[in-house]
């Protein structure tokens, strides 16, 4: 995605994630690629709806949930098929691989063991 800043464009690459790479340094790509996108916001819907029209914050967060989507490899997708609203999906995936709970630490032993 490109953003015009100084008449400089910013690209920013962000790998697949694919559940082997580092899930905070990936959130922390994608939260960078939206803000250069002027997509931030959307994650956080209730800055926005005082001075958007409800048809624009539909659009917004479609395209951020589409934005997000696209850096996932098919296996991730694959469990957020039907996820709309890209703060339902961010939060879903901060739950599933960033927190220390019992399902992430049975992911870990498994990954582990299939090493």
């Amino acid at each position: 995605m490109m953003k015009i800043i100084n008449s400089l464009p910013l690209k920013i690459e962000v790998v697949k994630f694919d559940d082997k790479n580092n899930f905070e340094m990936w959130r922390c790509e994608v939260m960078d690629a939206l803000t250069a996108s002027n997509l931030e916001d959307t994650l956080w819907l209730e800055k926005k709806r005082e001075t958007t029209s409800e048809e624009d914050l539909d659009k917004m967060n479609r395209t951020a949930y589409d934005f997000i989507r696209s850096y996932f490899t098919q296996d991730i997708k694959y469990h957020v098929l039907y996820e709309t609203p890209a703060r339902q999906l961010w939060e879903i995936l901060k739950k599933k691989y960033l927190t220390e709970g019992i399902e992430s630490r049975l992911q870990l032993k498994r990954r582990l063991y299939r090493f």
